[in-house]
């Protein structure tokens, strides 16, 4: 069992293994968004978090390469799958640069005012908590409405940038 916790700018981690217990604790050290991206290159496994603009990374390369980092903030968490913008397609047709990134790079989204990231562990995981463009939608089993040609054409020119109809998109989805 892993418990996590954040306690005066320090990582707190518990692992519990076959009865034996092991704390972890990590300093979170404020950083610039151009340290974190040298940081994203030399460090094996790191945890970043992320209050209004203001960064804090955590070396966690010395927790085990499988665990899995998840905190329970309780009610202020959202899941991204419930957000109307959850999609990777362009922001004019409804869609969020997050999602178009990977959900990585955690520092690059200023809408994003709370929120933490991994990269390294067996389970990488990037939560939101508080989140500026974050509009609430009931999901439903439904099938979702079919993307018209219009859309498959822009969609398409980020692939193709030549693509700019549908005869277009046509040649580029059967040319051999």
């Amino acid at each position: 069992m892993e418990k996590y916790k954040l306690y005066n700018n320090s990582l707190i981690c518990v692992l519990s293994r076959n009865d034996v217990q092991r704390k972890y604790i990590l300093p979170l050290v404020e950083i610039t968004s151009e340290d974190l991206a040298i940081l994203r290159m030399t460090v094996k496994m790191g945890f970043v978090f992320k209050k209004e603009q203001k960064l804090y990374f955590a070396d966690i390369s010395e927790l085990p390469k499988y665990v899995h980092i998840t905190f329970d903030f309780g009610e202020i968490s959202h899941h991204c799958i419930t957000c109307k913008f959850h999609s990777a397609l362009p922001d004019e047709l409804g869609g969020c640069a997050k999602c178009r990134n990977r959900c990585k790079e955690l520092e690059k989204f200023p809408w994003i005012l709370l929120g933490y990231e991994t990269w390294g562990t067996s389970g990488d995981v990037m939560m939101i908590l508080y989140c500026l463009k974050y509009e609430w939608i009931k999901v439903s089993n439904k099938p979702k409405k079919e993307i018209t040609t219009k859309e498959r054409v822009i969609l398409a020119s980020y692939i193709w940038p030549w693509v700019t109809n549908a005869a277009d998109l046509n040649k580029a989805l059967f040319q051999s």
